[in-house]
């Protein structure tokens, strides 16, 4: 009996050490409590330490120790048979899987535990188990999925009545739109949330929805507003005394003084969080808050330091067994040494990086995942780009641009147009799928393994691994050509492109290093490469240029700027462009957000400068067909596209009804109760200082008219149009589009730039509501077009994600199957956008190509008196094929 109570003893002084931070304290009494509870044999008791020494070990970085812990405490709860403790190891299991990344394991464990809840009927657990099983699909990206468990979990708790666990459900409901970018209704779920969490005195849970709106005002670029929100979190951490929440909170204040260039300031936070998470001894924590430091003294130069730090970092990183951390730590070693023209060294540190990257994209099959893989890689890429040009290896810094420039676009597009497994061997894919689970795991076992005697031996087993995949990419290239070209495809090198361009053609890549911008022009007999100027001095004149651009004025700025930028970008090439016809561009960075066709080729004479002769501007257009492309490997991308020519002519979808429009049939009480409702937000928006996402959509008129000029050009057999009610999404997807050559959107396009995959183009509203046809959607549309015109605002736009370009409805199309896109850069007046287009069309029947007739509506528009300005025809670009 007296071990008995000891134990209690113990483990309630356990409890009162873990709650406050002293883990270490907190794991010897339960251990002594476990020894004592042991003796006396009872297994609810021996079950209650072990769950609490793998909360602990969770903390330390010491995950098998803690799913161990977990694992034993799930069997003797199994045997004591009750449901609710049986339920609680298996989500403590769910849990351990969902922190190491496992996350279908980490869902059967959690289902698993809600059918117990299910069967004890607690209406407080099944919502907890709804909730978790939320919590992966929203880490799985499955967002519609985790929306719909989270929605339910909240109605639970809702009757429940506990304040806490409501906000907890505002809050994470609130993370999905912040995800999804909607950071309007983000914002108003995290405010709920906070009420809910200080009606329930929950500092902690009023200090989470304080970061979380200091996130949104950090991604909106307003710093004092996050830093004032992440201050009042951190006085609530503070208050409660947990060192982890703490050093979370100096973290996030560190963030935002390096983000501001208040480098002493961000060290300070950034230390103090360091010394924290020692104490609490979570290795994670500690190799972050490493980085973290050992960036800021990158930033101030001190490289040493920064090396120091980074160097530490890494060896917990590989303790941990985090692979982002620990390509993150070879990434900015590299860097160092490229700051200290250590190149060798540099190429050394980054090229492990990549290997280490590549391992692990090695069966990533969702989409946004491959899409962030190659974005966290990008910088990498850039990095090895810009050492290898230091080097003079000139080859090897094109294969590696190509590698990493829209990389999920060609493997989407690849996938999308080629039945891959139709001729493979069943038995060799068998053995592919194996072979990367061994390389999975022999990689985890090298990142843990201390030992150098068994880091060897797994070394040598590793390279074993290799020389075995070599052979069955052999043997799968023999099999099935078409299914090894999508998964093991050759690097694209120079020499092949110049295989792919004609003699009038050039094509120039533009690349994004660390410091400057490059360009590498290829043509049918040469490859060269151009060092250009620095990032920052072509990032300030193209951001003029595009503001002078989009004013629609003739202005000196825009004289200078398309004049400077002419120079700086195709000055050094234009030797060897003058002889082409044909330029095809690959843009990176901020060269994304300008059309080269309005660059001047000469200095302006003062006949130019007289009011009235601006159609005698010397512009690109003038001397060159353009188009471009995502990357040089879609020129043999576009092989894959080998189906037959679609039988119809033309789709077009115009001048929908959108909602704002529907205002117009509310009664008088219904319309001021909505507008009541829209100036009642708008307030606690503007107390909050964070805008309002979007705005009602205007009617543009003039797309019917347009729809309705392009269709008289062709057969009305072979023409469908939807205007007004009937440009709805039910009527798109009810059509076969793979029937039609040419598919026309007049509408808005709706850009989201934090998250891509949520743009989309506006529809007919209807009583669903369900009016916008997502970029999401349009990947799974199948299509077989020469062309898709999207005839609306900044359709060519979306988030630039480094290594993947733009990310948004021009590659969304190009994924679901047609060979070229037109799109625009930018609002442009819809009558004016109509007369082009028909122009546009009218030229195509004309029987010239597509790339010939966008350069002549666009000529026709400079030499008109009402058009002559770029901004009415150089929005307007053409991504794709000849």
């Amino acid at each position: 009996m007296d071990d008995i109570k000891n134990a209690y003893e113990l483990y309630e002084k356990g409890t009162e050490h873990m709650n406050k931070g002293n883990l270490d304290s907190a794991l010897v009494c339960f251990k002594i409590s476990l020894e004592l509870y042991m003796k006396a044999g009872n297994p609810s008791y021996i079950a209650w330490s072990l769950n609490n020494m793998g909360y602990i070990y969770v903390e330390h970085g010491k995950l098998d120790e803690a799913l161990k812990c977990f694992t034993e405490s799930l069997e003797l709860y199994r045997k004591v048979g009750n449901p609710s403790d049986i339920a609680m190891s298996l989500n403590n299991i769910g849990f351990m899987y969902s922190n190491q990344g496992k996350l279908e394991e980490a869902l059967k464990y959690y289902t698993k535990a809600l059918k117990l809840y299910k069967k004890t009927g607690d209406s407080s657990d099944i919502a907890t188990g709804l909730h978790n099983i939320g919590l992966i699909y929203s880490r799985q990206g499955k967002l519609d999925e985790a929306l719909k468990y989270y929605t339910e979990s909240l109605e639970l708790r809702r009757k429940v009545g506990n304040p806490s666990d409501i906000a907890e459900s505002f809050n994470s409901i609130g993370t999905i739109y912040d995800f999804q970018g909607k950071l309007y209704k983000a914002l108003k779920y995290y405010t709920v949330s906070l009420e809910l969490f200080k009606k329930a005195y929950d500092p902690l849970g009023v200090s989470e929805c304080l970061s979380n709106i200091g996130s949104i005002c950090s991604e909106q670029g307003k710093l004092d507003e996050a830093l004032k929100y992440y201050t009042k979190a951190l006085e609530l951490r503070r208050k409660v005394g947990n060192p982890y929440n703490i050093a979370t909170g100096l973290s996030n204040i560190g963030s935002i003084y390096s983000k501001q260039g208040k480098l002493d300031e961000a060290l300070k936070y950034y230390t103090e969080s360091l010394e924290l998470v020692k104490k609490v001894g979570n290795t994670l924590s500690i190799a972050t808050g490493l980085n973290n430091i050992g960036v800021i003294y990158s930033k101030q130069g001190k490289l040493d330091e920064a090396l120091k730090y980074y160097t530490e970092s890494l060896e917990l990183y590989k303790k941990y067994g985090n692979p982002s951390g620990i390509a993150r730590s070879f990434s900015n070693i590299g860097y160092c040494y490229y700051k200290l023209k250590s190149f060798r060294k540099a190429e050394q540190y980054i090229n492990e990086c990549i290997i280490y990257l590549d391992s692990v994209r090695v069966g990533v099959g969702d989409v946004e995942a491959r899409q962030n893989l190659t974005e966290s890689q990008s910088n990498e890429y850039s990095l090895y780009y810009e050492v290898l040009n230091e080097l003079n290896e000139k080859d090897k810094a094109f294969v590696i641009s190509e590698k990493n420039r829209s990389r999920t676009l060609n493997e989407l597009i690849s996938e999308s147009r080629t039945n891959l497994r139709q001729d493979a061997d069943p038995e060799l894919l068998n053995k592919e799928r194996e072979l990367n689970f061994s390389f999975k795991q022999i990689f985890k076992q090298i990142s843990e393994t201390k030992d150098d005697k068994e880091l060897d031996i797994l070394k040598r087993k590793q390279d074993s691994l290799y020389n075995v995949s070599k052979i069955l990419e052999d043997q799968l290239k023999r099999s099935s050509p078409r299914y090894a070209s999508v998964i093991y495809p050759d690097p694209v090198t120079a020499d092949k492109v110049k295989e792919e361009l004609g003699v009038n053609t050039a094509l120039i890549s533009f690349k994004e290093g660390i410091d400057n911008f490059y360009a590498m022009v290829i043509t049918k007999d040469d490859y060269k490469v151009f060092t250009l100027r620095n990032i920052k001095t072509i990032e300030s004149k193209v951001e003029v240029l595009i503001n002078e651009l989009r004013s629609g004025e003739f202005s000196s700025h825009f004289y200078s700027f398309s004049g400077e930028l002419y120079k700086i970008l195709l000055g050094p090439i234009e030797d060897i462009i003058k002889t082409k016809k044909e330029l095809i561009i690959i843009p990176d960075g901020i060269l994304h957000y300008i059309p080269f066709e309005v660059l001047f080729t000469r200095d302006l004479t003062d006949q130019d400068l007289v009011s009235g002769n601006e159609s005698s501007l010397p512009y690109l257009i003038k001397d060159f067909d353009i188009r471009y492309l995502p990357s040089a490997t879609m020129l043999k991308t576009f092989e894959l596209y080998t189906d037959p020519e679609a039988p119809k002519d033309f789709i077009c979808f115009a001048d929908p009804v959108f909602e704002s429009e529907s205002e117009l049939q509310l009664s008088p009480e219904e319309h001021k109760k909505e507008e009541d409702a829209k100036k009642e937000l708008s307030e606690e928006m503007k107390e909050m200082d964070i805008e309002r996402e979007g705005s009602s959509l205007v009617r543009l008129v003039n797309t019917g008219t347009e729809a309705n000029g392009i269709a008289e050009l062709f057969s009305p057999d072979n023409v469908s149009l939807y205007t007004r009610e009937t440009a709805n999404k039910n009527n798109l997807m009810k059509e076969d589009l793979s029937q039609y050559k040419y598919i026309h959107f007049a509408t808005h396009g709706l850009v989201n730039n934090d998250k891509p995959q949520f743009s989309s183009l506006a529809l007919s509203y209807d009583i669903t509501g369900n009016n916008e046809l997502q970029v999401r959607e349009i990947f799974e549309l199948k299509l077989n077009a020469d062309m898709v015109v999207l005839s609306a605002c900044n359709t060519a736009l979306g988030k630039e994600m480094k290594g993947e370009g733009i990310i948004g409805l021009t590659r969304a199309f190009l994924v679901a199957g047609s060979k070229r896109a037109v799109v625009s850069l930018w609002s442009v007046a819809d009558k004016s956008t109509s007369e082009f287009m028909i122009d546009f069309y009218r030229h195509i029947k004309e029987g010239k190509t597509i790339t010939q007739s966008l350069r002549e509506a666009k000529l026709n528009m400079i030499n008109s008196k009402e058009y002559k300005h770029p901004y009415y025809w150089a929005p307007f670009v053409l991504f794709g094929m000849e």
